[in-house]
């Protein structure tokens, strides 16, 4: 894991960092003439807690980076469902999706070794959220 710190990211009502897991479908239709290539993202997620509060200032990992359920110890999770911004971050996710994935989509069609009329990847996009529900 590669990446600026977010500032003022979103905590839980226990002052815990929140990672967003959400998973893309990547699809390629092809035949003799053109390809297509898509993106589709699950509507439904998983919000997963980190295992202790959260504390900018601590370089520990378990405060900041584990979250993977069943890894590690304490780490929380719910459905997008239950989660009550949902709605309101939803649409800035695919927006975020579409600037971030939607330019490699062509050349994702142009360099599958696939052949055949559908092939697919599925990616699991870890998103944070901050106090402005903006997605990172």
């Amino acid at each position: 894991v590669a990446q600026q710190e977010v500032s003022d990211v979103l905590l839980d009502d226990k002052g815990r960092k929140m990672t967003l897991r959400i998973y893309i479908l990547l699809l390629l239709f092809a035949d003799k003439d053109s390809r297509i290539a898509l993106a589709l993202a699950r509507r439904n997620f998983i919000c997963r807690l980190h295992p202790r509060t959260y504390d900018a200032a601590d370089p520990d990992p378990a405060r900041h980076v584990h979250s993977t359920l069943d890894v590690f110890k304490d780490v929380d999770g719910l459905s997008s469902t239950a989660w009550q911004h949902s709605d309101t971050v939803w649409p800035c996710v695919i927006e975020m999706f579409q600037a971030c994935i939607g330019p490699f989509l062509s050349r994702f069609s142009e360099t599958s070794q696939d052949e055949g009329p559908l092939s697919f990847e599925v990616l699991g996009a870890d998103v944070l959220i901050d106090k402005w529900m903006r997605p990172w």
